[in-house]
Formats: structure tokens, sequence, C-alpha cells
């Protein structure tokens, strides 16, 4: 398992301070099972965001869900800094301003450092089974299929 996850966190060729990597398709599951393993995973986040009345968290993943899902998919895009995404065709919704904000509203505006904001990721996503499998990284983005390749960003030291 430990190999796997370690396939899963590789990095793109923008991802600033990392060392850059490319991994090979083949272990890669396509778009369309990842994106299931997204959808799964983002529903596991609202309940168990709800399970530990991380209010916030569980509202803005609802707010982002129904607008990726229902309103207008084809106009979220990804971006390079991420502690989560979701996405079922390409595009994504990125709840890294929930979690900051979540952390801040549980922590207080001052301890809403970077450790903090892992730490909190970390509690939520060791309860989702996607993340805590090691099939998901809370730190991992994906490029979208319409990219040449796929490029994927372990933005664990970018993300703040």
């Amino acid at each position: 398992m430990a190999e796997r996850k370690h396939e899963l966190e590789t990095v793109s060729s923008n991802s600033p301070g990392i060392d850059n990597r490319e991994r090979s398709s083949n272990f890669w599951p396509s778009h369309e099972a990842l994106g299931t393993l997204n959808f799964v995973a983002h529903l596991d986040i609202i309940d168990v965001a709800k399970e530990r009345s991380i209010d916030l968290l569980a509202t803005k993943a609802v707010e982002y869900f129904r607008t990726e899902v229902m309103e207008a998919p084809g106009s979220l895009t990804f971006l390079n800094v991420v502690p989560f995404v979701f996405s079922m065709d390409g595009t994504g919704i990125l709840l890294q301003k929930a979690c900051m904000e979540a952390t801040r509203r549980l922590l207080g505006p001052g301890l809403a450092v970077r450790e903090k904001i892992q730490q909190l990721l970390g509690n939520v996503f060791g309860k989702v089974p996607a993340f805590s499998q090691g099939l998901l990284s809370p730190f991992l983005t994906i490029a979208a299929p319409g990219s040449k390749k796929c490029r994927f960003s372990d933005s664990d030291e970018d993300a703040s």
C-alpha cells in the first residue's frame, strides 16, 4: 500500500518548490475511475464534516458539489495548490478555502497555519475510505483530461 500511495503523490512540472517527476500512466486509473473515487470521497467528506460538526466545511462541500454537478460542470478548473479536489469529467471543485475557513473557525484566526490545516485535513480525510486506504491523497491534484499529459501534483508544500 505504501508503494501505491507513493505512486499517487507525484508532482507536475509547474509545482514550485518540489522536485519534478513524471509518473507512468500504466498504474493510474482512468479519469472516469478517478472521478468515481473522487465522487464517493466527496460525499464521504460531507458526511464526515457533518459528523464532526465542521459545519462550514460541510456547507461549502455541499455548495461546491451542487455547483459542480447541477449548475455548471464545465465552468470550473483545476488550480495547482489544493488539499482536495473533486472531479467527475475533468473539471473540479477545490475546498482549500473552505478548509482554511473551517480551521480558522475551529482554532481561531491566529492558529490557522499550515500545520493546523493539515491536521484538520488529516483528521477528516483519515475517516474517508478513499484517502485512508491510499487511493487518493488530500494533497493531490490532477490535470484535466484535455491536457497533453495527465499531471499530478503533491501540493502539500504549497497548501497554506
